[in-house]
């Protein structure tokens, strides 16, 4: 819920954001949110590949996934910094820093279901999943136009944005305190 609660906002928001910000009508919002976007799929491909990578080498399961989620929730810590962005193209590429982090916390998230499943519930625990953050989504949707028509700006949405994924992943850390993969011997893969 925490993740999917940013990716939905930026997803949604991000043209009105750029409109507040800058003035950004149209066509002329287009160019910022390829900017943006294009940082959602490099992050997708870099977490994903660097991931592969790295359990190929025989780092542990618990270390890749934990660290990637680490480092792609500390690259949305700012997402506040867009506030004070002078000029659109700055603002998108904080933007898609943003979005790429979030596709790199997705991407090892959904990887950690495979993990830690059981091949006959996989689809099960993913659709329960991402049913979760569909409802986190909605919610943020719903409480972003609150706080946008309460004439608060952007600042809370985003602070909370900035921390959404920390807060996950001491979710998941709580929960998973030794994240090991189902049907694995450790010792066996460690030595390949």
């Amino acid at each position: 819920m925490l993740s999917d609660s940013t990716w939905w906002l930026m997803l949604f928001w991000m043209p009105d954001f750029l409109n507040r910000q800058f003035g950004l009508l149209g066509a002329d919002i287009a160019p910022p949110l390829a900017i943006a976007y294009t940082g959602a799929a490099v992050g997708s491909l870099v977490s994903g590949g660097l991931a592969t990578r790295f359990l190929q080498r025989g780092v542990p399961v618990n270390r890749v996934r934990k660290v990637a989620m680490l480092i792609s929730g500390a690259m949305v810590l700012p997402l506040p910094l867009a506030l004070q962005a002078q000029s659109p193209t700055a603002a998108a590429l904080i933007l898609a820093v943003v979005l790429a982090a979030h596709q790199g916390f997705s991407t090892n998230l959904f990887a950690l279901i495979t993990d830690v499943t059981e091949k006959s519930s996989i689809g099960r625990m993913t659709s329960f999943g991402v049913f979760s953050g569909n409802i986190g989504g909605m919610l943020t949707l719903k409480i972003a136009g609150m706080v946008l028509a309460a004439g608060f700006g952007y600042l809370p949405l985003f602070l909370f944005a900035a921390v959404s994924y920390l807060l996950a992943l001491s979710w998941i850390h709580l929960l998973l305190p030794n994240i090991r993969q189902v049907g694995v011997d450790e010792t066996a893969a460690a030595k390949a």
